[in-house]
């Protein structure tokens, strides 16, 4: 039987490495105590918000990582844990989540609990790259956000001002979550909608 490779090996003990890492990480996570600290960092981050606010986002997150609306995991005494295509398939919301855990204080969540952000880097392309089609395809930004965000509302084109592109030029679908990333915005008010994140 033909041995693995040395790059196959080093690439395998690079993606458990990836997955117990961002297990290690959701693990605190789904503690209540960071919870109430997340919930905090993200009300801050807002410009305008209602005290339901940030719960929603959070709970957002939670979901689509988790594929769950629970934001204190399941009844069980086992933390949730996800496999590398969850992280992948939910990089976006991971990366909500990390951005926010970075300002909580380090006596409560160490900073080498984090992910890093070429961790976190590394996911969000690999979320792009399992999208090739919907890369092709160019929209105005109005009409993504209506397509894989219905009912969210662009408050603060953040993401638009960097490279001065025009809001109204039309952009792939991988290039309108990047810059999404980057607003402000209103979330969907109902929660079951298709809406991925709403990062600031």
């Amino acid at each position: 039987m033909p041995q693995p490779t040395q790059s196959a090996a080093v690439s395998a003990n690079a993606v458990e490495d990836t997955v117990n890492i961002v297990n290690r990480f959701l693990a605190y996570v789904q503690e209540p105590s960071i919870q109430l600290q997340l919930l905090e960092q993200i009300a801050q981050s807002l410009p305008i918000s209602s005290d339901e606010t940030p719960r929603k986002l959070l709970s957002m997150a939670f979901r689509d990582v988790f594929n769950t609306t629970s934001l204190e995991g399941d009844d069980s005494d086992d933390w949730m844990t996800v496999s590398l295509l969850e992280i992948v398939d939910g990089a976006p919301s991971l990366e909500f989540l990390v951005r926010h855990a970075r300002s909580i204080d380090r006596q409560v969540l160490p900073l080498e609990v984090i992910p890093s952000e070429d961790l976190v880097a590394a996911c969000l392309i690999a979320f792009h790259e399992r999208m090739p089609q919907a890369e092709e395809v160019l929209k105005k930004p109005e009409e993504w956000l209506a397509e894989v965000y219905p009912g969210a509302a662009i408050l603060d084109p953040d993401g638009w001002r960097n490279d001065g592109k025009s809001f109204d030029e039309p952009i792939t679908c991988g290039d309108f979550e990047r810059r999404f990333q980057a607003c402000t915005i209103r979330p969907a008010e109902d929660s079951s909608s298709r809406v991925r994140i709403e990062p600031t």
